[in-house]
């Protein structure tokens, strides 16, 4: 597949979020919000032609510490998963992967979410993990490598 260029939507590097970390606040229809709160603080910033490259036949050896991503093979004894005891063992499965792929002592998969693209309504149960959640519209990891393994991968 050829390279193509998009336009990606990343977090803007705001002097705000040094002291306050970016958020959204999700809640019930049911909830009473008024007219004046501040349900996120996150602002977006958007790139054009960003360089997409399909590296899934690429024989080069990412890494981490180089390119700030892993690529690793792993098939999943998990398939299916709709049950809640299914997602469960899948959350540990993946954590066990990482702790043995990242030699970390601690892993915790803290979110789990399905995504699709197709149009979904507004209202979304989170506590619901079999879900499922519109396609994520920003670049999740933002900043310097340096400064993403200092804050979130103690080394």
């Amino acid at each position: 597949m050829p390279d193509i260029s998009a336009t990606l939507s990343f977090l803007r590097a705001l002097p705000l979020y040094h002291h306050e970390k970016p958020y959204n606040v999700f809640l019930s229809p049911e909830d009473d919000v008024p007219p004046e709160s501040n349900l996120t603080n996150v602002e977006d910033d958007l790139r054009a032609d960003v360089v997409l490259q399909d590296i899934r036949e690429s024989d080069q050896d990412f890494s981490l510490q180089k390119h700030g991503f892993q690529v690793l093979c792993h098939k999943s004894m998990y398939s299916g998963l709709d049950d809640p005891a299914i997602i469960e063992g899948y959350k540990k499965e993946t954590e066990d992967l990482l702790k043995r792929e990242l030699n970390a002592e601690h892993v915790i998969c803290w979110g789990y979410k399905r995504r699709t693209s197709v149009r979904l309504g507004m209202i979304y149960d989170y506590n619901d993990l079999s879900h499922w959640e519109a396609l994520a519209k920003m670049v999740h990891c933002g900043g310097s490598l340096p400064q993403i393994l200092v804050t979130r991968l103690p080394v």
